[in-house]
């Protein structure tokens, strides 16, 4: 019994540390760099924090997490990374939501993340190709500002760790993205989707109460878009079933 207290006081003498040091050293860089950031953050490891001055905006209560230590459902590969190239280009964290060692890059468009956002460990969030995919010859020499855009998450969504969310992409509220998901095209209010590239596998009738959700094929609702994964296949795959 004393040496679980005295490890739980360890703990949580750690933690106070960490996260007091690091979320104080966080708000000192965003003074001298000049983004704005609200109350009430919690940010355990080092930040990677870069661009010009007033491009970066961190809501209330949101948490940065970059730490292994700290993080509970898996280990951690990299920092936390908000990068923005240009004074056009915007990064918005609402509040309350929550980055494990995600990179959020904006060259010249805006990456708005809504309130109460969950993003698992190591996900990578880009406005920008960052290279003309066509001709082959000119890739490296253009850089394709043309085909920019801004990438829009909204309220409540939850995105499985190492997923990949790509320019252009607007994800409605309450969805949900399967760990490992590469999404290239808009996602659906109160949707799951899964896979490279990602696809509706299933749509939630209403916002459950407590987390539990009906699927919209066994409602009986008719959505050739929404259900096709698992209509057209009669099967589930390993992903459909995890969430299932």
């Amino acid at each position: 019994m004393t040496r679980r207290i005295v490890g739980r006081l360890a703990y949580e003498l750690r933690k106070s540390l960490v996260t007091g040091w690091s979320t104080a050293w966080l708000r000192a860089r965003c003074a001298i760099l000049g983004f704005k950031c609200a109350s009430e953050i919690e940010v355990c490891g080092p930040v990677d924090l870069r661009g010009p001055p007033e491009t970066i905006e961190i809501g209330r209560g949101v948490r940065l997490v970059s730490s292994s230590w700290r993080c509970s459902s898996t280990s951690i590969a990299q920092s936390v990374r908000l990068r923005t190239y240009s004074t056009g280009a915007r990064i918005i964290l609402g509040d309350g939501c929550g980055l494990n060692g995600t990179s959020i890059t904006a060259r010249t468009k805006m990456v708005r993340i809504g309130r109460n956002v969950l993003i698992g460990p190591d996900c990578m969030i880009v406005d920008s190709d960052f290279h003309d995919p066509w001709p082959p010859e000119g890739r490296e020499s253009r850089p394709g500002f043309e085909r920019d855009a801004d990438v829009v998450i909204g309220e409540n969504v939850w995105i499985g760790a190492r997923s990949i969310i790509l320019k252009g992409v607007v994800i409605g509220a309450n969805a949900l993205v399967g760990a490992g998901s590469v999404v290239i095209s808009s996602v659906p209010p109160n949707s799951l989707v899964v896979g490279n590239p990602a696809r509706v596998v299933k749509i939630y009738v209403e916002v459950p109460p407590k987390g539990v959700g009906v699927c919209a094929s066994a409602a009986g609702i008719q959505d050739p878009t929404s259900t096709r994964g698992i209509a057209a296949t009669g099967t589930l795959t390993f992903h459909e079933r995890l969430y299932a």
